[in-house]
C-alpha cells in the first residue's frame, strides 16, 4: 500500500511539473480568485447525487446475493471512492469488497463479484455515451473518429465481461480432475467471481441498473458545467461532454492520487481542439475535479469515523 502511494506521488509530481511548465500558474490563479463559491457548492451536491445513483446501482447488483440497506451501501461505496482518491490503482474497490464481506457475512468471492459487475456497468454506460456523443456533436478535426474508436473499444471490452463470465461458469462446473492444465485451473479461479456476479443478475435488475449508470455519468457533465460557470468560462457543450468522458476514461487506470495532473490533462486535450484557452480549461478542470473529490473525501471520512465508533461500541458491549 505504501509503495502504491509513493509511486502515485512521484507520477503526480512529474505530471504537475509538466503542467506548470506548459501553463504558468499566474495564468490560472486569477480564475480561482474570482470563482463563485455557490456554483462550486452546487457542483458538489450534484456530484453526491451521482454517487447516490451509483451506490443504488451497487445495492441492486448485490441484492440477489444479499439484501442490504441503502445507507450502508452508500457509506461503504463513498468510503471506497474516498480511498481511491488517496491511494491510486483502485485500492478503494478492494476496500469496499472487504467491507461487504465482513459486514454482511458474504464470502469474499461474492463481494468481489458485485464490485466487478458494478464496474462493468460503468464501462458499458461509458461506451454508449461516447458513441452517442460522437453522433450528436460536430466534433473538430480527428476527434470524431477517435471518439468513435474509443466508444467501440469500450463496448467491445464491456461485451467481453459476460463472455468471460460464461467461460468462468463453464470452468466452475468442472470437477478438479477434468482440468487439463494448471492454467485452466488458475483461469477458472480468476473468472469465478465474475461469473458468480453475472449469474446473479436478472433482467429486472439490469433494466434498473442501466438508467442509473447513464444518469450518474450525465450528472458529471452538469458538475463540469457548474464548475465552468463558477469561473465565468463559457465552454461549448459538445466539447464539455467529450472532456468529461475523457476524464472518465482516464480514471479507468488511476496512476496518481485522485488522478491529479492526469485529470487536468485529460480534460484539457479535447477542449484545446475547440480553441479553448489552456489556462481557462485547466482552471475549470481543477474546480471540476475538486467538486468530484472533496465532498466524497469528507463524506468518506465521516463514514470511516462512524464505522470506528460503531466498532468501539460493539467492543465495549462485548
Amino acid at each position: 500500500m505504501t509503495k502504491k502511494i509513493i509511486i502515485g506521488l512521484i507520477i503526480t509530481a512529474a505530471v504537475i511539473t509538466g503542467l506548470v511548465i506548459a501553463i504558468p500558474p499566474r495564468e490560472v490563479l486569477p480564475y480561482f480568485r474570482s470563482a463563485n463559491i455557490w456554483y462550486f457548492i452546487a457542483a458538489c451536491l450534484v456530484n453526491m447525487l451521482s454517487v447516490a445513483f451509483r451506490a443504488r446501482r451497487w445495492q441492486l447488483i448485490a441484492s440477489p446475493l444479499k439484501s442490504t440497506g441503502f445507507l450502508d451501501v452508500f457509506r461503504y461505496f463513498t468510503l471506497g471512492l474516498a480511498v481511491n482518491a488517496v491511494i491510486p490503482l483502485r485500492a478503494g474497490e478492494a476496500m469496499r469488497s472487504y467491507a461487504m464481506s465482513v459486514r454482511w457475512n458474504m464470502t469474499k468471492r461474492e463481494a468481489v463479484s458485485t464490485v466487478l459487475v458494478d464496474r462493468s456497468f460503468d464501462v458499458v454506460s461509458f461506451g454508449l455515451l461516447v458513441l452517442l456523443a460522437a453522433r450528436l456533436f460536430d466534433l473538430p478535426g480527428s476527434l470524431g473518429a477517435k471518439t468513435t474508436s474509443l466508444a467501440i473499444t469500450s463496448l467491445a471490452v464491456a461485451i467481453s465481461f459476460p463472455v468471460f463470465a460464461q467461460l468462468g461458469k463453464t470452468f466452475r462446473n468442472r470437477r478438479e480432475e477434468e482440468f487439463s492444465s494448471r492454467f485452466q485451473r488458475t483461469l477458472a479461479d480468476k473468472l469465478e467471481p465474475l461469473s458468480r456476479g453475472y449469474s446473479a443478475l436478472t433482467p429486472r435488475t439490469v433494466a434498473q441498473v442501466f438508467p442509473l449508470s447513464l444518469l450518474a455519468i450525465m450528472l458529471h457533465v452538469l458538475v463540469a458545467r457548474l464548475a465552468a460557470a463558477s469561473v465565468g468560462v463559457d465552454l461549448p457543450f459538445g466539447g464539455l461532454v467529450i472532456a468529461v468522458l475523457a476524464v472518465n476514461a482516464a480514471s479507468g487506470v488511476p496512476l496518481t492520487p485522485a488522478n491529479v495532473g492526469l485529470f487536468q490533462v485529460a480534460f484539457l486535450l479535447p477542449l484545446s481542439l475547440y480553441g479553448i484557452d489552456k489556462s481557462s480549461a485547466v482552471a475549470v478542470g481543477t474546480i471540476f475535479q475538486g467538486a468530484l473529490v472533496l465532498p466524497v473525501v469528507v463524506v468518506g471520512l465521516a463514514a470511516m469515523l462512524y464505522e470506528r465508533k460503531r466498532e468501539d461500541a460493539g467492543n465495549t458491549a462485548g
